[in-house]
């Protein structure tokens, strides 16, 4: 028998033990199909045959205890909310004064950037590192 025909042979069987060991033996429990969100446009037959083939699944409703777990205010935005604002609203004044505070604290940290700096002590030779005396040999 060629090597390749033994090739074709082993792979189908290789498939099969490692999908045997992926499972603990029990078949899946069936699963149900829900109808379409009439908003999400989705068909039922479409919806059904991803359910079937594992690759989409129905999200069912969550047990008693995690109702009851869940608060009825949520203390945090969603995803996909987009929070409105309820800033302060400023008049044009108060906007050019905190420009101007802004302008003179940026000239500030400029000016701290650029003062002159002190030369440095180093002046690029590396001193020559001092050996140690070997230790004693007791005789």
């Amino acid at each position: 028998m060629p090597r390749s025909s033994r090739m074709i042979l082993l792979v189908p069987a290789l498939a099969g033990l490692l999908a045997a060991c992926a499972t603990d033996g029990t078949p899946p429990a069936p699963v149900a199909a829900a109808p379409a969100a009439p908003e999400t446009g989705e068909k039922p037959v479409e919806n059904a045959l991803t359910n079937r083939l594992r690759v989409t699944t129905t999200v069912g409703e969550p047990a008693a205890f995690v109702r009851e777990a869940r608060p009825a205010q949520q203390d945090y935005i969603p995803v996909g909310v987009t929070p409105q604002r309820t800033g302060v609203q400023r008049s044009a004044t108060e906007l050019q004064s905190i420009e101007k505070e802004l302008d003179a604290q940026r000239q500030r940290s400029r000016a701290f950037a650029n003062r002159p700096k002190p030369p440095s002590p180093y002046d690029g030779r590396v001193p020559p590192r001092l050996r140690t005396a070997p230790p004693a040999q007791a005789e």
